[in-house]
C-alpha cells in the first residue's frame, strides 16, 4: 500500500500506519500495558534494510511510533529516534517538523522507552538473520 494514510481497526487500534518514509506498513505491536498499546510500522519490511544498516553502523534508528490509548483516547503519533550508544531518545509529537523532546534512556517515559527497546531487539534479530555486517 502506498496511500500515505493510517487505517484503524476495531476500537480504533492502528492496523496500517505510515512509516517515516511516507508509505504504509502493517502496524506492529511492540508494547502493551493496561492503559496503552504502542505500535511501530513493520520494521522488517522493504524499508527495514535502511533501519538495519543505520542501527548496525551508527547505533541509531528512526521510526514512527503510534500510542493507542486503550480507554478510548485518540492515537498519538510520534517520530522517535533511538540512540543505543548514547542511550538517548528523541521524540517529536506529530511528525518531523515539531520540536523534539530529548530524553536520556532513564528519563524517557516508560511506555516509549519499552516500545523502542523492543523495536531495537527486533532490529538486532534481523541484523543477525540477514547477516548484516
Amino acid at each position: 500500500m502506498n496511500s500515505g494514510r493510517n487505517i484503524f481497526g476495531p476500537f480504533h487500534r492502528p492496523v496500517i500506519v505510515r512509516n517515516e518514509y511516507g508509505t504504509d506498513d502493517n502496524a506492529l505491536l511492540v508494547y502493551k500495558d493496561k492503559s496503552v498499546e504502542m505500535y511501530v510500522p513493520d520494521v522488517t519490511d522493504k524499508n527495514g534494510y535502511m533501519r538495519l544498516q543505520e542501527l548496525n553502523s551508527f547505533g541509531t534508528f528512526t521510526t514512527m511510533l503510534y500510542m493507542y490509548g486503550i480507554k478510548g483516547e485518540d492515537t498519538t503519533i510520534y517520530l522517535a529516534t533511538m540512540d543505543t550508544r548514547k542511550k538517548s531518545i528523541k521524540v517529536r509529537i506529530g511528525g518531523p517538523f515539531s520540536d523534539p523532546a530529548v530524553f536520556t534512556f532513564a528519563t524517557a517515559p516508560y511506555a516509549i522507552r519499552e516500545a523502542l527497546t523492543n523495536t531495537t531487539k527486533i532490529l538486532q534479530r534481523e541484523i543477525v538473520l540477514q547477516g548484516i555486517r
